[in-house]
């Protein structure tokens, strides 16, 4: 038993659960043993969680370690453990957060501009929709134009031929009654 202190002392967990299983197989039933032996196995698969980043999963094998604080060193190891945990944690927490805030910023961004390419979609309906209807009004104008222009030039013919008849009558009657003078 001497030996697997002297291990953990010298941080060689692996080595100390050896010499702690070799007192166990000398005295089966040795209580100091079992319990060392139990916190040893749950600071190293601690520890392995934490190298492999199973923070949450490491944490709490580390929090299930409660006593034998008063093996030189281990106390340190457990605790130093235990604070590298926790700020991973946060920093994991934090990066997650982060990455959150971005995620909702690009959605912002994302939302903003198609709001913008539909308000100048939109636009460019509207100017759409405006030059059709000036192009629809300009075609109206003309025709009214060809058409004012139509009846201005049919009443100018018409009076151009009520006239002509007219002086055709009086170059006629100016005949007949110069022949009936005669």
């Amino acid at each position: 038993m001497n030996e697997s202190i002297e291990c953990i002392k010298q941080k060689q967990y692996d080595k100390a659960m050896s010499e702690i299983d070799s007192a166990l197989d000398t005295k089966p039933n040795d209580e100091k043993a079992k319990g060392l032996k139990e916190v040893v196995n749950k600071f190293i698969t601690a520890k392995n969680l934490y190298s492999n980043n199973q923070l949450y999963e490491a944490n709490s094998k580390v929090k299930e370690i409660s006593s034998y604080y008063n093996i030189n060193g281990f106390k340190e190891d457990v605790d130093n453990l235990k604070s590298q945990i926790n700020t991973s944690i946060e920093k994991r927490k934090e990066k997650i957060e982060k990455e959150k805030k971005e995620k909702e910023i690009e959605k912002q961004k994302s939302l903003e501009n198609k709001q913008l390419a539909k308000k100048e979609d939109n636009q460019k309906e509207d100017c759409k929709i405006s030059k059709k209807e000036e192009q629809d009004n300009n075609k109206k104008e003309k025709i009214l134009n060809s058409k004012n222009k139509t009846n201005t030039n049919n009443r100018q013919a018409k009076s151009r031929t009520e006239e002509k008849i007219v002086k055709e009558k009086a170059v006629s009657e100016s005949k007949k009654k110069k022949s009936r003078e005669k």
